[in-house]
């Protein structure tokens, strides 16, 4: 289900493909945290791991295929940089403005909605843009400000 996992050479950048299905985000999650704990970061690992779990939820629940064709995968893309972790999911779905947070938190009873929530509060700073070939959302966790 996460079917190429790709690691730069000095260590800093770790790119894999997630299918686009929810069964396949527990495994890419398992990624996330290693990644993050093999790079001796381990106070962001469960941070990263729960944000990157929302971001690849609505990445999947929006992905958009062709009628008759599957869609495409998810890239994920996990950076080390200065201090700094940032994680990128990127999907096909297309989205007419950038992504930006809730101004009403979800009602207690909601099935969904929270995701964003999670991602303001915890980030440092996150944001989205929209691409030809997709959406790519993203956020980033400064290891000196992590609790």
């Amino acid at each position: 289900m996460t079917d190429d996992v790709r690691t730069s050479e000095d260590g800093k950048e770790t790119r894999l493909l997630l299918a686009p299905l929810a069964r396949a985000i527990p495994q890419a999650r398992r990624i996330v945290r290693q990644t993050v704990t093999g790079r001796g970061w381990d106070e962001l690992a469960e941070p990263a791991a729960l944000l990157f779990t929302e971001l690849a939820a609505n990445a999947i629940r929006h992905s958009k295929a062709a009628p008759g064709e599957d869609a495409a995968p998810v890239a994920v893309t996990v950076r080390f940089d200065d201090g700094s972790l940032t994680v990128e999911v990127r999907n096909t779905g297309r989205t007419a403005e950038p992504i930006t947070a809730p101004v009403q938190p979800p009602a207690a009873d909601a099935e969904n909605g929270r995701g964003l929530f999670l991602v303001e509060a915890l980030a440092t700073d996150w944001g989205s843009c929209c691409r030809n070939d997709g959406t790519v959302i993203w956020f980033a966790l400064d290891r000196h400000s992590c609790v």
